[in-house]
């Protein structure tokens, strides 16, 4: 059986990508050397409510491009429930679900998280 290469973010064929990354969730299958970010939103210093609205301002600007990597730094903080990343990771598997194609932690740094953006 022949083994499929995959394509990198940027769109060119990676002969060293063909391997899955086994902690990658579902629907974002990245391995650090593969991350091309197209926006990065710093969560530090706000409050939960302005942190939320910033990060679904920026699914939104990326909506029409499906397939955008969005890197969302918000800390190391606690999984306490009313944490921005807590409440992050509960919005994305919820209310944002439809806009996005795959979350995960990013590899090697707990304080940011990494979205693949999809057609809502």
């Amino acid at each position: 059986m022949k083994k499929k290469r995959r394509k990198n973010l940027s769109g060119h064929t990676d002969p060293s990508a063909t391997r899955q990354d086994p902690k990658a969730g579902p629907g974002l299958n990245l391995r650090p050397f593969d991350i091309s970010v197209d926006e990065e939103i710093d969560l530090h210093g706000m409050s939960v409510d302005e942190a939320m609205a910033a990060v679904e301002l920026g699914l939104e600007r990326h909506r029409s491009f499906s397939g955008a990597i969005i890197r969302v730094i918000h800390g190391q903080s606690s999984d306490n429930p009313g944490s921005i990343k807590a409440t992050l990771r509960r919005n994305l598997q919820s209310q944002w679900q439809r806009l996005i194609l795959g979350f995960r932690p990013e590899p090697g740094n707990a304080g940011s998280t990494l979205i693949k953006v999809g057609r809502g």
